[in-house]
């Protein structure tokens, strides 16, 4: 079954503080589900908490609702980070998300410009 989720996003070339405001945002929206859903670890940098692609992937199978085959949940190196990124993004394209222009390698060094 399809997921949607309907999430406004700013313009790539917008300001640092409007960036900081939806990271403030997003982080909010996150840590609701996983707290709803009883998750202990909730985010507290965005941009430095999902680079290793298991929060990122608990976020995205609290809100679908599915499980992510394939994520490592102790990733040991950068590849097996960006393993579990692909994974996610993978998931999320196969859900009917547009995930284009979207990079593991972006999102694993913090460059949430790629997402936000």
């Amino acid at each position: 079954m399809p997921i949607s989720i309907n999430v406004w996003v700013p313009a790539r070339d917008q300001s640092r503080d409007s960036c900081d405001h939806y990271k403030v945002i997003y982080t909010d929206w996150a840590n609701h589900y996983l707290a709803k859903s009883g998750h202990k670890r909730l985010i507290k940098d965005l941009q430095q908490d999902v680079t290793d692609g298991v929060l990122l992937a608990q976020i995205i199978q609290v809100v679908a609702n599915d499980k992510i085959e394939d994520i490592n949940g102790c990733p040991k190196n950068r590849s097996q980070m960006i393993e579990n990124i692909d994974a996610c993004l993978n998931f999320l394209a196969a859900k009917g998300i547009n995930t284009q222009g979207l990079s593991a390698e972006e999102i694993r060094n913090g460059n949430l410009k790629a997402i936000l």
